[in-house]
Order: structure tokens, then sequence, then C-alpha cells
């Protein structure tokens, strides 16, 4: 059965991961079918399970203008915010044949392989998970895996305010940096089309085993 996708535009923060909670239970009762969520968030830091050194309390992110949230997902800090493509597939794992690192395999390589024809060549680090152009990190992944369906997922740096980051030691990582497509001078058109061209192609990577 192949997944659908959806573009949700700009949300914040809790609402969507409050909607993708909602929507897993809906997976896991058989309610609702798998999908893949591509958004846009405002300026917000999460932490995921394990403490992350060197992130502001949220008073101090506050008084920059950025929210904050804990969250159940793996990994340590990251932002979200304008500018930043982020895909949350909705997904039953074992449906879909995936072990878990198989399926963030699936997903760093959709971002890897879409990215390609702007000329950038991205890879994955063993022990990192993510995307990378050379020391940079590009995509950030977190996911949560519940009864065999996934949350959280991965986001893609396109043209975001990368000064954000001086805020946070992302994804716990020290002495590496991170980029973004407009940082590498590659032009783009809005995130809904980019997202347009990006859903499809990772919902049907993600359909086949």
């Amino acid at each position: 059965m192949s997944i659908t996708w959806d573009w949700l535009g700009r949300v914040p923060y809790l609402d969507c991961l409050q909607r993708q909670r909602d929507r897993r239970n809906a997976v896991l009762d058989g309610s609702a079918q798998e999908v893949v969520w591509l958004v846009e968030h405002p300026r917000t830091v999460t932490v995921g399970r394990r403490p992350a050194p060197g992130t502001p309390t949220p008073e101090a992110l506050a008084r920059h203008g950025i929210a904050f949230a804990k969250v159940e997902r793996g990994g340590l800090a990251t932002w979200h915010g304008p500018g930043q493509l982020v895909i949350y597939p909705i997904l039953s794992l074992p449906q879909r044949g995936f072990t878990v690192r198989a399926y963030i395999h699936r997903l760093e390589q959709g971002i890897i392989d879409w990215l390609a024809p702007y000329g950038v060549d991205a890879v994955r680090r063993a022990g990192a998970p993510g995307v990378w152009v050379d020391n940079d990190k590009i995509a950030a992944l977190g996911v949560h895996i519940r009864h065999g369906v996934s949350i959280h997922g991965i986001a893609v740096n396109v043209a975001p305010d990368l000064g954000d980051y001086a805020h946070i030691v992302p994804c716990g990582l020290e002495g590496v940096g991170v980029t973004s497509l407009a940082q590498l001078g590659v032009r783009t058109d809005s995130l809904e089309k980019l997202a347009m061209d990006l859903g499809p192609e990772l919902a049907l990577r993600l359909s086949i085993h």
C-alpha cells in the first residue's frame, strides 16, 4: 500500500507534535493510514531524551523569540525555524519491513539523493545520524518509535537563519558546523514548491521495502 503525503505549511512545533502523536495512535488502532507530513516551524529549539549540554534555559531562549520543547525523540538539541523543511513520516516499520536502522538509512538516503541534482555532495556519517556536507550538517534526524510506528523525522536546512544555531550545540556535537542550501549558493523555490517535489518522492521511497 502506498503512503500518502501532505504539505501542512507553517505550524507551531508543539501543535504539530500533538498532531503526530494523534495520527500515530490512529495508525495503531487502524483508523488512519500512514502519512508523510512536510512542514515549516516557527523558531524553536527542541531537546531529546538525553540531557543537551550547552542548551540555554527556556527563559533565555524566549528572550530571543525562540520557543523551547522537550520531546521523546532520540538525539540532543536541534533547531527548527523558517527556511527549514521538516519531514515527519508516521510510518509502521513492521508493515514496511524496516528495522529502525534500515528506516533511518532510508530517510538519510532519500535526502542525499534529493540534494544531488542541486550539485550538493551530501553523505551520512557513522555514529552521527543526519546528512552531512563535509564537516557541516545540512539535515538533522531524530525519530521515536512506539509499537513499531514512527514519529518525528528529518529536517533539511534550505534557507534558514543559521545564526540561531549559536544558541545550542547542534545534536551535541562539538567541532562541527551547520550549513544550508542557501549557504552553499544554491537558489531554490519556496518551501511549498520544494515540499511538492520531495513529498511524493520520499513517500514512494518509504513505501517500498
